[in-house]
């Protein structure tokens, strides 16, 4: 919810209009890339991917503060760009996934977990209707997985950014990884 991490700006998206936001570097980590991006709506997201083959996690930044309407917002901007069978949403807030799946049932979620984990995530998340559990991949056990495949859970640790990682979670049998390097994802699995 904040622009620290991502942009050469500081403080909460919540402080800023769209008009001031957009003055701040989204390249800040690129920079060997490209010099300056401004930071892209939602809209214009969706518009660019709606003609690529690319399918995307939508994380609801709701964890700090809740923004009453973002889910039905959120979906009525995917359906727009007829992407609801190529996202997903993922949140830390499980009340603002549980929302997204009142109005769209089809869209699936992902519960996001603090890095210390969360015990019986497959139970948790059959129980409340969410496909899918998205821990960080340091806190991620063989038992873990082995619980949430039992009750048809899938699983996409985060934040996975090297080979040896990737081997090791691919024989626990995740599903997918969350990944800033997607490009070392791409060269293992064509490894495989």
């Amino acid at each position: 919810e904040k622009i620290d991490r991502v942009t050469d700006g500081t403080g909460y998206v919540r402080d800023y209009d769209l008009k001031d936001l957009q003055k701040f570097n989204a390249a800040k980590n690129h920079s060997e890339v490209i010099d300056f991006e401004y930071i892209p709506t939602f809209e214009e997201y969706c518009k660019w991917v709606k003609n690529t083959n690319l399918e995307t996690n939508i994380e609801l930044k709701t964890g700090v503060f809740y923004y009453t309407g973002i889910e039905q917002k959120t979906i009525e901007i995917i359906k727009k760009y007829d992407l609801a069978d190529r996202v997903m949403f993922s949140s830390f807030n499980h009340l603002s996934l549980f929302k997204a799946k009142q109005i769209e049932k089809s869209i699936p979620c992902g519960i996001l977990v603090p890095e210390r984990g969360f015990g019986n995530a497959g139970s948790y998340c059959s129980q409340f209707g969410f496909e899918y559990f998205h821990p960080c991949y340091k806190s991620l056990t063989k038992e873990a997985v082995d619980e949430c495949n039992q009750h048809g859970i899938k699983i996409n640790a985060w934040t996975v950014d090297d080979m040896d990682s990737l081997e090791k979670l691919t024989k626990f049998g995740v599903a997918g990884v969350i990944s800033d390097y997607p490009e070392i994802c791409k060269v293992w699995n064509e490894r495989r």
